[in-house]
């Protein structure tokens, strides 16, 4: 429970990440280029050199899409998602994956 909380917090960007201490904030802000009203991105080159928090990272967006499939209206996202115009075939095809499983759930 703890770690999941800490992951939390380092998402919502209330602490830093354990790689970051150290750096001012204006590093931080040049680095990430964020504005300070969202919530840090993480970097492709640290994900890159460190699987485990790539691993974590995975997990968190995975839990989002979960989210998302829980609080939206499915028929009127796969019709938006179906046009080539707004969603690629593995888009669509990884939406629906995502919706199959999210219904299987209690």
């Amino acid at each position: 429970m703890d770690r999941l909380l800490e992951k939390a917090k380092i998402e919502l960007g209330l602490v830093s990440h354990p790689e970051q201490k150290g750096h001012t904030h204006q590093e931080l802000h040049h680095t990430y280029g964020h504005h300070e009203s969202h919530r840090p991105a993480m970097d492709l080159n640290y994900l890159s050199k460190h699987p485990e928090a790539a691993g974590e990272q995975f997990k968190i967006l995975l839990a989002q899409l979960q989210q998302l499939a829980h609080s939206v209206d499915h028929e009127r996202l796969n019709q938006y998602l179906s046009d080539k115009k707004h969603a690629t075939d593995f888009q669509m095809e990884t939406w629906e994956y995502i919706a199959k499983q999210t219904k299987k759930e209690p």
